[in-house]
């Protein structure tokens, strides 16, 4: 995550000086679409003045406030300040800077605020759904952990249940939901195994329920009770055999 806040610093920065008024007509959206007379009209200069201010304030602030975020609130917090501050900053930059369009591109301005907040609604709603906590409980005949990438499984169709004190080491995440310690989702091990994790929390053990067929999960909750949802699902399986 470190890693990741000083990468993206360094990328909005290099964007502030990589658009010039020497490849402005090739690489600065909206600009590149004006015709020669309408370009001819806009005030470019003013406008890369601008534009290379706040991305040079949209580096450092980023950079400040994702460390602070990472430090303080920890890493899940971190990951959705990193997803949801940009969208914001991009508004505010296209709202601000729409007077150095003409009537002819006001249209523009609006379609892209509106992909934006569009965009800022739908990560929203990721992140509302995805920080769901993975509940684990039982329906009848059957084991059902809740959210985001749930399973359910008869007790037949359950091979063995353990705990182990951490999780394989992951090469890559296939699909999921995936920010600091919440994962969610299809993963392949360095070993090259498929499995799914349905993480809520850094806590170990983790609870590793393995079907006859299909991906071994690894499971562990946000309440604290890895060991007793163990004990209750190890118990359900002896009740349900």
């Amino acid at each position: 995550m470190l890693y990741l806040i000083l990468g993206l610093s360094l990328f909005f920065l290099g964007m502030g000086y990589l658009i010039n008024a020497n490849n402005a007509s090739s690489l600065l959206s909206g600009y590149n679409m004006m015709s020669t007379e309408q370009q001819a009209q806009f005030d470019l200069k003013a406008y890369l003045k601008e534009f290379r201010s706040f991305h040079i304030f949209l580096a450092v602030s980023f950079a400040l406030m994702g460390l602070l975020m990472l430090y303080t609130i920890g890493s899940d917090g971190a990951g959705i300040f990193l997803g949801v501050y940009p969208i914001l900053a991009y508004l505010y930059f296209i709202l601000k800077t729409r007077r150095y369009n003409g009537p002819n591109q006001q249209g523009q301005v609006k379609w892209a605020s509106a992909i934006l907040v569009l965009v800022l609604i739908g990560l929203i709603g990721l992140f509302t759904y995805g920080y769901q906590e993975s509940k684990l409980g039982f329906q009848e005949d059957l084991l059902i952990i809740e959210g985001m990438y749930g399973i359910e499984l008869r007790s037949d169709q359950i091979e063995s249940v353990s705990l182990v004190d951490d999780l394989p080491a992951i090469s890559h995440r296939m699909n999921g939901f995936s920010t600091g310690e919440v994962r969610r989702g299809y993963y392949k091990t360095k070993l090259g195994e498929k499995v799914r994790l349905l993480i809520n929390s850094s806590e170990r053990p983790a609870l590793l329920i393995v079907p006859h067929s299909g991906y071994r999960t690894y499971y562990v909750g946000t309440n604290g009770a890895v060991q007793a949802d163990y004990e209750v699902l190890q118990a359900w399986i002896n009740k349900e055999r």
